[in-house]
């Protein structure tokens, strides 16, 4: 009879649920550091922005708000997508196959999210940022390169994991019930 050995299995998935909620708070403290900056000098975080941006820094408050906006609703999906990953590893955590792959299937799809999100945004970002610029010198940017081809092998890697955990947790029951 096969005997398994999860000591490791759990000790990792519990660090990585401990590292994932750390990364939780940083990503709402930078949230609240965000909003706090907009509220206190949108020109000048909209201008910050641009200039990290590699866009000059000749921008209105308006637009240095929705700069500003733009990064906050960023911020906002980078939560979810923690938060989901960390509910992944609970349920690991808990051997809860099923809510496992529940887990993974929700990140999967907040993945596809931020995917989109993330092309849209930048997107949005270069039309912000050239806003003031003369007609015919705006530039309306899509990006597609490393970051958004990592995004999506990472959702295509969380739907076959929350197949997985499924398939799992229908042969763990098949099992207890033949037992």
């Amino acid at each position: 009879m096969m005997t398994l050995e999860t000591d490791a299995f759990l000790r990792s998935a519990d660090v990585l649920r401990r590292i994932l909620s750390a990364l939780l708070v940083l990503l709402i403290a930078a949230g609240i550091f965000v909003l706090w900056w907009l509220m206190l000098d949108p020109a000048g975080a909209g201008r910050w922005l641009a200039r990290a941006a590699g866009y000059d820094d000749g921008l209105a408050s308006l637009q240095g708000a929705a700069l500003g906006g733009l990064l906050l609703a960023q911020i906002g999906v980078w939560i979810a997508v923690v938060w989901q990953a960390r509910t992944v590893f609970q349920g690991l955590l808990l051997a809860d196959a099923v809510a496992a792959s529940a887990a993974a299937r929700r990140l999967a799809w907040f993945l596809w999210a931020m995917l989109l999100w993330g092309m849209i945004a930048h997107a949005l970002a270069s039309v912000i940022t050239t806003w003031h610029y003369p007609v015919g010198t705006r530039t309306l940017a899509i990006s597609i390169g490393t970051g958004q081809i990592t995004t999506l092998l990472a959702a295509l890697l969380a739907g076959f994991t929350s197949h997985a955990f499924a398939l799992g947790a229908a042969l763990w029951q098949d099992h207890r019930e033949v037992i």
